[in-house]
């Protein structure tokens, strides 16, 4: 009947509940013992009693004000706590830095990449070989003595082609490629949040317009029945009215719908919790001056992290062929034994290579080679990309700002003299109902069209301002030469 509460909102309440019990039971408790107090107080300190009465008066104002203080704290803490956030772009986009599940998933990828430099860095890939054996020499049905004997020794095997060298370098050049990774994948996560952004502002306002053509329907429905009720009119304007006044609320119905999708694919993209309100502050950008497009392709072709990416990738490639190179060279093992024979000590050393006869890491270094040319490759077609989707998003921008100039002053001036104009005609008897509801659905369409161009601009613009490598809060514009 009344909702169902949540755990923490029942936990809540009753922890409210419970300190204002404590701490009217407190006041009680101390008034009381004040009185009793002055109650027990000997007659011959009379000479005191009015300065004793100031005091408790003095002190039961102060109880009150700590009750008071105890009972409204609560009340105020949780206000704050279910009051909506106020959230703008940049909040936006710092919020989804801090919580995004792909940010962190990109951020343990480079973890991962430390993990293989610490490995690469080890100075020496294999551990010590301990051996050890012992047993006794002599027959023993011959009736001659047995002698014990045993030996241990330990070996070593070190890499003399660099490889440890090589190693490194790849680990380095992949924790690089990681890291420029984790920053496109930001890139692409502040494009998401911007649109999402903009999409939840223009669904708003979109309510806002919506709520205005539904009030302008009620309106045209009681003035519809006003002169029905007067004999000027006729049953069929009071139907036309009804219709449009239950189309306007579908419509309604429709917007906020749309404006609550909006906001949980913002809430999904920030990492919030589809219940918290979010009272988004912001509006739609305005139309920036045109750009130099050679500018913003050479720094995107620059600072793309994704390209960047890629190079780290390349250099990587080059030192697996070289460490492919190096392991066709023999590895060397140098080893030293003591050992016991008919009770003589031993001390031997030893080395030990392989002869890089049958198999000199062809293969190895074949694939390195492929898979080397293969990130060139991919880095080329990379650049290609890049520019040709720069260019398409400031082809775009320029399509939604030519719209948008065709908006000017005098339209939005003439949509809000019509609705004035419309309303008088109507109520004059000038015009009829089924002329009223044409013009209306004609105001619509245009204030609901400057809306949509207003947001293709805004996303066409965070689409240029992703494509080129700068932050969706920049304030950074580049002129034309």
């Amino acid at each position: 009947m009344f909702g169902a509460q949540t755990p923490n909102a029942c936990c809540a309440s009753v922890g409210v509940s419970r300190l204002r019990r404590c701490g009217l039971a407190f006041h009680t408790r101390l008034l009381g013992h004040l009185q009793r107090n002055d109650r027990t107080a000997p007659l011959g300190g009379w000479h005191l009693s009015v300065e004793r009465t100031k005091d408790m008066a003095k002190k039961q104002r102060m109880l009150t004000a700590l009750a008071v203080a105890g009972l409204m704290l609560p009340r105020a803490a949780a206000a704050q706590e279910q009051s909506p956030s106020d959230i703008d772009l940049e909040r936006a986009i710092e919020l989804a830095r801090s919580n995004s599940p792909v940010l962190l998933g990109a951020r343990l990828r480079i973890a991962e990449a430390e993990g293989n430099l610490a490995a690469a860095s080890v100075l020496l890939v294999t551990n010590p070989r301990l051996a050890a054996r012992a047993g006794q020499r002599g027959a023993s049905n011959s009736g001659a003595p047995s002698n014990f004997e045993f030996e241990v020794g330990v070996q070593q095997k070190f890499e003399i082609g660099g490889q440890r060298r090589q190693r490194i370098g790849r680990a380095k050049a992949q924790l690089r490629a990681s890291e420029q990774s984790t920053q496109d994948v930001l890139r692409v996560v502040e494009l998401a949040v911007a649109t999402a952004f903009f999409e939840a502002i223009a669904a708003k306002r979109r309510v806002e317009i919506r709520g205005e053509s539904l009030r302008l329907a009620e309106r045209l429905f009681e003035v519809a029945t006003k002169r029905l009720e007067r004999g000027a009119g006729v049953p069929l304007d009071v139907n036309t009215a009804r219709i449009r006044r239950a189309e306007a609320k579908r419509r309604l119905l429709a917007a906020n719908s749309s404006r609550r999708s909006a906001l949980l694919r913002l809430q999904m993209l920030l990492g919030l919790p589809a219940t918290r309100n979010l009272a988004l502050k912001g509006s739609l950008p305005a139309a920036q001056p045109k750009q130099n497009d050679d500018a913003l392709v050479m720094r995107a072709l620059e600072e793309r992290p994704d390209l960047r990416a890629l190079t780290g990738q390349i250099e990587a490639a080059k030192a697996t062929v070289r460490l492919a190179n190096a392991e066709a060279w023999p590895d060397v093992s140098v080893g030293v034994t003591y050992g016991v024979e008919e009770d003589i000590g031993v001390v031997m050393g030893g080395i030990r290579f392989t002869l890089p006869v049958f198999n000199r890491n062809k293969g190895e270094r074949k694939r390195a080679r492929a898979a080397l040319e293969s990130m060139r490759a991919a880095s080329s077609s990379r650049k290609i990309e890049i520019e040709s989707e720069l260019r398409q998003a400031l082809l775009s921008y320029e399509q939604a700002r030519s719209a948008l100039a065709l908006y000017d002053d005098e339209v939005l001036g003439a949509q809000e003299e019509s609705l004035k104009l419309l309303q008088g005609a109507f109520q004059a008897g000038d015009i009829g109902i089924p002329d009223v509801i044409v013009l209306q659905r004609e105001i619509l369409e245009s204030r609901e069209g400057y809306l949509g161009v207003r947001l293709a601009l805004a996303q066409a613009h965070a689409a240029v301002l992703a494509a080129a490598a700068l932050p969706q809060t920049t304030t950074q514009k580049i002129s034309n030469p």
